[in-house]
């Protein structure tokens, strides 16, 4: 083989490998985000106090997001959603109703977001008009900030 086509052959060589390093690398990387989020799933189920499951759920929520699963993100922000307004009805103290209020805006934050990705900017106003209401209610300055 002459040397201008050994090198050529080097060269793809190297390129071929290059790009099956990449898409391997992104292939694991996703795996990783789905196996992070079903791990949370199964933490969610053995969860016995709700306030620890909202919790969870509300990070669930923002892994499946960020692994781009916008409708399993989305399912899980209207479970965290409901269960966040029976605890807050049954609320027993003011800190906890403090906690799980910033919850449900961290949860319409999220959905607004996923509304927003998906090119939903309607439904993303919505939910970010939502979050920004509850965080303006708490006085909470950082969550408003959140909210844009």
């Amino acid at each position: 083989m002459c040397k201008s086509c050994r090198s050529f052959a080097i060269s793809i060589s190297k390129n071929v490998f290059l790009v099956l390093f990449i898409v391997s690398s992104v292939s694991c990387f996703s795996y990783g985000q789905n196996t992070f989020a079903d791990s949370l799933a199964k933490r969610i189920i053995l969860q016995k106090d709700d306030t620890v499951k909202l919790g969870l759920m509300i990070e669930r929520s923002q892994q499946l997001v960020i692994a781009g699963e916008y409708q399993k993100a989305l399912d899980g922000c209207s479970e965290a959603m409901i269960l966040s307004e029976e605890l807050l009805s049954s609320a027993t103290s003011a800190g906890l109703a403090l906690s799980l209020k910033r919850s449900k805006a961290s949860i319409c934050n999220i959905t607004g977001g996923i509304y927003r990705n998906q090119g939903n900017n309607d439904k993303a106003l919505e939910y970010y008009g939502k979050s920004l209401a509850i965080f303006n209610g708490m006085g909470d300055q950082k969550g408003v900030a959140s909210s844009y």
